[in-house]
């Protein structure tokens, strides 16, 4: 299951190729770094891990936890975009020196740590005892399983641990944002067919294609009839 997931998080990876300090903010904020996401896919895709092995590695970008089911663990990233086209983004997992003092996901953050490949990494390496200074904090983060704060290739692999695992996540609150598809659903914000995931709403959605953030509770047992019943749904 572990090297299924990797595998799908990849998958996400080379599809992107084809394709502010102090204070509080009241939304997430918009990283942009082309130097990030070129060292990024070099890292993944172009083979130059090895230039980085067990050297310490800084990464300034938006905070965020993954909860990884098919490991029964959360995963903490810090990621950003390419640039303002949204289109391609990075991210990178690190294990942080402490949990007990991470600020609230979402937060604009500078993580610092060992670059180190581990087969316990979702995509094979990650920075390793990595300190993590709050550079914003961010407090509208929904309890739950907030995907506004993951980048969208993140959200893509926490939709799939949910719909895979759906028994555990029914009833759990979820925030998401994309597009809305034919047929009452949502899809990725950027790639057509990526996901698509049912949405129930008290009123139509609206056109297809219109960018929407949904708010709601996640329901289902299986990946057959996972869906989200929206509280909310507010077009972008």
């Amino acid at each position: 299951m572990k090297k299924c997931l990797s595998l799908l998080l990849l998958c996400a990876i080379l599809t992107a190729f084809a394709s502010c300090a102090g204070g509080s903010s009241d939304k997430v904020e918009l990283v942009l770094n082309s130097m990030e996401y070129s060292i990024y896919t070099n890292v993944f895709s172009g083979g130059g891990a090895n230039s980085y092995i067990n050297k310490s590695y800084e990464a300034e970008g938006i905070f965020t936890v993954l909860h990884d089911s098919y490991n029964e663990r959360d995963r903490y990233y810090v990621w950003g975009y390419a640039d303002n086209t949204l289109c391609c983004d990075w991210q990178w997992e690190f294990v942080p020196q402490s949990t007990d003092s991470l600020p609230p996901i979402g937060s604009l953050v500078k993580v610092k740590g060992i670059f180190s490949k581990s087969s316990h990494a979702l995509d094979g390496y990650w920075l390793e005892n990595a300190s993590v200074k709050t550079l914003s904090s961010y407090k509208k983060a929904i309890d739950g399983y907030d995907m506004t704060t993951m980048s969208p290739t993140l959200a893509r692999v926490q939709l799939i641990n949910m719909l895979s695992h759906a028994d555990e996540y029914n009833g759990k609150a979820v925030k998401l944002y994309g597009r809305v598809a034919s047929g009452q659903q949502m899809q990725h914000p950027y790639y057509n067919g990526a996901w698509t995931i049912p949405v129930e709403y008290e009123e139509p959605l609206p056109a297809i294609g219109t960018y929407v953030t949904v708010t709601g509770i996640f329901s289902g047992t299986s990946a057959a009839d996972g869906k989200i019943i929206a509280s909310a749904l507010i077009p972008d």
